[in-house]
């Protein structure tokens, strides 16, 4: 409960002042995702992809986080995959 009011507090102050997210440690950047107001995703998704493309993939996976942030990139969303038994892949409509 204290941790949930002071995600809310902190996200208040740097919609108010502005957030400085280079100076936050990667944990509370990690506590943030979803919580912020829209002017401020820009700067924020820039600071978190910069750290996600330094990171292991030891902790990629401890932040559930992938190269593209969402975890994606293994071929969800890449087209309806149709393919005819032969191979030709002109199995569309």
């Amino acid at each position: 409960m204290k941790k949930s009011i002071l995600i809310t507090a902190l996200a208040m102050g740097m919609s108010l002042f502005g957030a400085n997210y280079a100076s936050m440690d990667t944990q509370e950047l990690m506590d943030l995702r979803g919580t912020l107001p829209v002017e401020e995703r820009a700067t924020f998704r820039k600071e978190l992809q910069k750290r996600v493309q330094a990171m292991s993939l030891e902790e990629r996976q401890k932040y559930n986080v992938g190269r593209g942030l969402g975890g994606q990139g293994k071929g969800v969303g890449m087209g309806q995959g149709r393919m005819l038994q032969d191979g030709s892949g002109r199995g569309g409509k």
